[in-house]
């Protein structure tokens, strides 16, 4: 009878532990990535967020060009790099992603890496960022 009971516990202590390991977030959100950047290096582009945005809360790192700035709100916005490099004007951008810097904001038509949380705002998401880099 002590060894059926003592393996119920262990039972429920595993499943305990696994359920919690599964629903953990994975990362502090405090992780960078080291520069340089390129193809495979976990940053994202622009217009991949489009259609399935992150969950809010979740830290990515994106890049892409400025398109616009808005110091008095401290913000900016990304459009994809292959679209901000072969446009003369931005109307050809299928997707801007709206990002919150509260340092330096970087120039119109500077590549853009982006770490950050996705953040919901009454307009829509935006991109609380942590840190820019114009590599």
């Amino acid at each position: 009878m002590k060894r059926v009971m003592l393996l119920a516990i262990v039972a429920v202590v595993l499943a305990a532990a696994s359920i919690s390991f599964i629903l953990s977030p994975r990362g502090s959100g405090s992780e960078k990535v080291d520069q340089p950047a390129g193809p495979g290096d976990g940053i994202i582009e622009v217009n991949s967020l489009a259609d399935t945005p992150p969950a809010v809360g979740s830290y990515l790192v994106v890049r892409g060009v400025v398109e616009a700035t808005k110091s008095d709100a401290s913000i900016f916005a990304l459009v994809d790099s292959c679209e901000g490099g072969s446009c003369d004007t931005s109307s050809c951008a299928t997707f801007r992603l709206p990002i919150r810097y509260l340092n330096q904001l970087p120039e119109v038509g500077q590549t853009a890496v982006v770490r950050g949380r996705i953040v919901q705002m009454p307009d829509g998401l935006l991109i609380e960022a942590e840190e820019v880099t114009t590599p």
